[in-house]
């Protein structure tokens, strides 16, 4: 059954509720009698209504003691947390109108399903007509209505996540919560969970913070994507925003696959189109916040938007010798040997690799690049 074919209709029960989030200069410091750590230091943040924000960055980067603080499990060091204009930080876990997808599922094993998802409403004493309807209305939803009387064990990893992504649901919460949800799945699983997610997600217009150290699932899934290094906030923005403008050169290099060249700003125009100098070349890319002529800047052009061209092409770039190339179906990808070290490029698979040591150039447009100003360094 397709998510469009549910019967079930949760969105209605959440009329009249917001879930305006505002994370105001948080920071959280944990300390032992040996140690003390900052895990996450003055982020600031406003997540709207229904919108699907991802958490983004690598493990130790302050992610998820962030969603931990949000669900109550944590609380800040200091600093505050609004939920519709009002703090919840001396507002315990099970008081907080939010409810947390764990990456372990979190299942009790001697239940069935329907009552796995029905738990949370018979702690709060809801009665048994009502709690019924709801139930059934969640496993519509997540398209599990059929497995009920089963119990977790007898569920696969994808069904399983579903009973616990039902058990959130039914809650009809102002918030969802996510934790790493899909790192246990296998790979072609994970493509169709997200998908559902975040169908369900919009169909239920329902605010979401989702943790991950994916790439492709915050850009894929996402309104909005927070990336964070060493406890901070490195950048906001849509995923487009954060993937093509990066902030950063750590931005740039946790989102995709990316290639950096040291350049010297020799203009910048109106319309924000730079020319720049390396190794006596001039190239062209547009200009980053902060990017001013006549200082140094780095240049950040995309695997897939390098070209690898034969030697001589009269395209703008960067002159190099084929180190290695790879056949990954339908692209081919190359390691080229330039004066900025080895750059990456791809090619169309359908077109025959070029063999080490090839004498190549590396092509690209102006509106592909992105100039960094200096400063904004990798971590």
């Amino acid at each position: 059954m397709t998510l469009d074919q549910s019967r079930g209709d949760l969105g209605t029960a959440r009329d009249g509720l917001a879930g305006l989030l505002e994370l105001q200069d948080i920071s959280k410091v944990f300390t032992s009698r040996h140690d003390t750590a900052t895990a996450v230091a003055d982020v600031t943040l406003t997540i709207q209504p229904g919108q699907f924000v991802t958490l983004l960055g690598p493990s130790g980067c302050g992610k998820t003691t962030t969603l931990r603080m949000i669900a109550g499990f944590e609380s800040p060091t200091s600093g505050d947390i609004l939920l519709d204009g009002t703090s919840i930080v001396r507002t315990p876990p099970n008081k907080r109108p939010m409810s947390m997808v764990f990456q372990s599922y979190a299942l009790f094993p001697h239940l069935t399903v329907f009552d796995n998802i029905g738990f949370g409403l018979r702690v709060q004493h809801v009665d048994k007509g009502e709690r019924d309807v709801r139930i059934r209305k969640a496993m519509e939803l997540t398209g599990i209505e059929t497995f009920g009387d089963r119990h977790p064990n007898e569920l696969s990893g994808g069904q399983q996540q579903r009973v616990a992504l039902s058990r959130a649901l039914v809650m009809e919460p102002k918030m969802l919560l996510f934790d790493e949800p899909l790192s246990n799945l296998d790979a072609k699983l994970r493509l169709r969970m997200r998908d559902e997610i975040r169908a369900i997600q919009q169909r239920l217009q329902i605010t979401s913070v989702f943790v991950t150290h994916d790439q492709s699932e915050a850009l894929t899934m996402s309104d909005v994507i927070v990336v964070m290094n060493k406890g901070r906030i490195e950048q906001v923005g849509t995923p487009e925003e954060v993937y093509r403008k990066p902030n950063s050169t750590f931005v740039a290099s946790f989102l995709g696959s990316a290639n950096f060249l040291e350049v010297h700003v020799v203009a910048v125009a109106a319309t924000g189109v730079a020319e720049a100098s390396f190794e006596g070349r001039l190239l062209q890319a547009q200009a980053g916040p902060q990017v001013v002529a006549g200082e140094t800047a780095t240049l950040m052009v995309r695997s897939e938007n390098l070209r690898v061209e034969p030697a001589g092409s009269s395209g703008l770039g960067v002159d190099g010798k084929v180190s290695s190339s790879a056949f990954d179906g339908a692209v081919i990808r190359y390691a080229v040997e330039t004066p900025a070290g080895i750059l990456s490029a791809e090619a169309p698979g359908t077109d025959s690799p070029m063999p080490a040591g090839t004498l190549v150039r590396c092509v690209f447009r102006a509106e592909d690049a992105w100039l960094i100003a200096t400063g904004k360094e990798a971590a």
